[in-house]
């Protein structure tokens, strides 16, 4: 499911890094990224945080340790 969801993410913003990629420096390229994320995020009905970032973390190695943390204290998370 999670892939689906990030296929389904870059279907509807993935826009927005192909376009950046054509600015002609380097710095038009960052602001049009910059500009354009926070855009993404803050737009109303859009979801807290971001769904690349969240799931690199709960998928790093470095993200077990919490992950047995949560699942001790009682949660759910089932990220294997």
């Amino acid at each position: 499911m999670f892939v689906q969801c990030v296929e389904r993410y870059s279907e509807l913003n993935g826009d927005l890094y192909h376009e950046s990629l054509k600015k002609k420096t380097a710095r038009d390229v960052a602001r049009s990224i910059l500009e354009g994320e926070v855009e993404l995020v803050t737009r109303r009905g859009t979801p807290d945080g971001c769904l690349m970032i969240q799931g690199a973390l709960a998928t790093s190695p470095e993200a077990e340790k919490i992950r047995k943390e949560v699942e001790e204290a009682g949660g759910a998370v089932s990220i294997k």
